[in-house]
């Protein structure tokens, strides 16, 4: 060490037990290395990962105990304490049997006029495990901020585009703070500029007195029923729909205003929303309750190898699914019980017999005095190298207790195994941040098998 040291005069006549206390205690490693670069004692502390392989490094060379991206760090660690030079700490890596490594923080010293050194060594382990949480965290914040924003983009889309008018009004002004197209082209004309209008004032005095009422009853809790009521102008009756909605500290309404359907008719499709479903490119269709076509867009016939959307009407839906009786029983059972289906994995056949995965959305819609059933298909592609024999997965375990009484116990169980061991990839990529090479680790798998099972389970890049 070059300089004035200030206690190394205070320290001279130390005894030997003293100094190497004092070695110990100042480092959680300690190693005294020949001047060929070999371990001669070690003293690790604390019972970690690296206090277990601690007991094997005397008579192993150092360079041979850290992993091979670390050994040029050894040797300049080794060159600068053996050429008398200012000690520098560096950061190391040690592999460990049952895999990873304990990294640790050395720094090198010569001793002795025979070239000894004294490697004081840090165990990092803590700050790694630390840094590891921060950056886990920071991922799961940057992931659900994009996950939000691809949410506001659909509510955005899905708010400009529908031909229904919808209106959001703040509770505290009774103040219309946005308002959709729709909107805008029915209550514009007649009102003039929606936003900053109160809502009441669009309607009539009988109007007006139905939507405090509505309000009233959507602030207090209770559930709403639609209310009828004219414009201002006299136009209408048109039925009010409300809802209430707070987010962060301020509350609204979000207000739904179409005409009344007549005998159980539905309001005329307008040419925009037509257009719009003839050009979209997923696959869309129209279902009565009991799933037979009453209409199909080009994107489907093109799915399917249809020739026209007449030939379809009235055909049931399932005969296009690879497996009707398991995948088409699930999603129809899931949907009649919660209203909607999000990305349900399925297979469908042409008329010619090819196979096309696809992740299929599906609502219900009220229509007159019955509802009507719309699906949208979206083809995915497989990784190269997948099996095509057999069609995608139930997203969830719940979805499998609709298969009890409509398949046999085998293929039931079949399936569970399956769903099961894909749910445990999928929860070791998240507990990993999606490093494969850990959650094989994690799964007692090699590499090559994983890969082997994300690709027979269509297992891309996580919405996590």
């Amino acid at each position: 060490m070059s300089g004035p040291n200030p206690i190394a005069d205070h320290l001279a006549d130390l005894p030997r037990d003293a100094i190497s206390s004092l070695i110990v205690a100042a480092a959680d490693v300690a190693l005294v290395i020949d001047k060929a670069g070999a371990i001669q004692a070690a003293t690790v502390q604390g019972d970690g990962p690296l206090a277990r392989i601690g007991g094997a490094f005397p008579g192993r060379r150092w360079m041979e105990t850290v992993t091979p991206e670390s050994r040029e760090k050894i040797a300049a660690l080794i060159d600068e304490a053996s050429s008398g030079g200012a000690p520098r700490w560096r950061e190391v890596n040690h592999p460990l049997p049952e895999g990873g490594d304990a990294p640790v923080r050395y720094t090198a010293l010569r001793v002795a006029e025979d070239g000894r050194l004294i490697a004081l060594g840090r165990d990092m382990a803590g700050v790694a495990a630390l840094h590891q949480k921060l950056m886990t965290a920071q991922l799961a914040v940057d992931r659900e901020y994009a996950r939000l924003r691809r949410w506001e983009t659909r509510y955005r889309a899905l708010f400009q585009l529908t031909t229904e008018a919808v209106v959001v009004v703040a509770v505290a002004t009774g103040r219309i703070v946005e308002a959709n197209p729709a909107a805008d082209r029915l209550l514009g004309a007649l009102h003039g500029r929606l936003v900053g209008a109160a809502a009441v004032d669009l309607f009539d005095d009988a109007g007006a007195q139905a939507l405090r009422d509505l309000f009233a009853v959507l602030a207090g809790g209770g559930r709403p029923e639609e209310v009828e009521a004219r414009l201002a102008s006299g136009v209408g009756p048109f039925h009010i729909f409300g809802s209430f909605h707070r987010q962060d500290d301020a509350a609204f309404h979000i207000i739904r205003i179409s005409p009344p359907l007549r005998g159980g008719a539905p309001a005329p499709q307008s040419a925009a929303t037509a257009s719009i479903l003839g050009a979209l490119p997923d696959g869309f269709v129209a279902t009565t309750p009991d799933g037979e076509i009453a209409e199909a867009n080009a994107a489907f016939l093109d799915m399917v190898d249809a020739p026209s959307a007449e030939a379809l009407r009235g055909a049931p839906l399932e005969r296009w699914f690879d497996r009707p009786g398991v995948d088409f029983n699930v999603m129809m059972g899931s949907l009649k019980s919660h209203g909607v289906v999000r990305r349900f994995p399925a297979v469908l056949r042409t008329e010619h017999g090819a196979a096309a995965p696809v992740e299929v959305t599906a609502v219900v819609a009220p229509h007159g005095d019955a509802s009507l059933l719309g699906f949208v298909f979206r083809v995915v592609r497989p990784e190269s190298g997948e099996s095509q024999g057999r069609g995608p997965l139930p997203h969830s375990p719940d979805q499998l207790t609709d298969l009890i009484g409509h398949v046999p116990l085998k293929e039931v169980v079949r399936e569970t195994t399956d769903v099961i061991e894909r749910l445990c990839i999928e929860a070791a990529l998240r507990l990993t941040g999606d490093n494969r090479a850990s959650a094989a680790q994690m799964l007692g798998l090699s590499r090559q098998g994983l890969y082997a099972k994300l690709r027979r389970y269509g297992i891309t890049d996580l919405d996590l």
